[in-house]
């Protein structure tokens, strides 16, 4: 009789816990998705910086 009380004491525990983690590991995710694209963002600009002319950009035929 004891064990089963434990046991229900568990899983009502695990059903409090388990959402607990699944949002603090979606926070973390996005989080760091955010970070990362904030960082490519910055690195993308660092590299465009000197000739910023939105679509229209002149070097390209240089590639080409």
């Amino acid at each position: 009789m004891h064990e089963h009380s434990t046991e229900k004491t568990f899983l009502s525990l695990l059903w409090l816990v388990v959402p607990i983690v699944l949002s603090i590991l979606v926070i973390c995710v996005t989080a760091g998705y955010c970070i990362y694209r904030r960082a490519i963002e910055r690195a993308y600009r660092a590299q465009w910086d000197d000739y910023d002319y939105g679509c229209d950009v002149p070097e390209i035929q240089e590639w080409e």
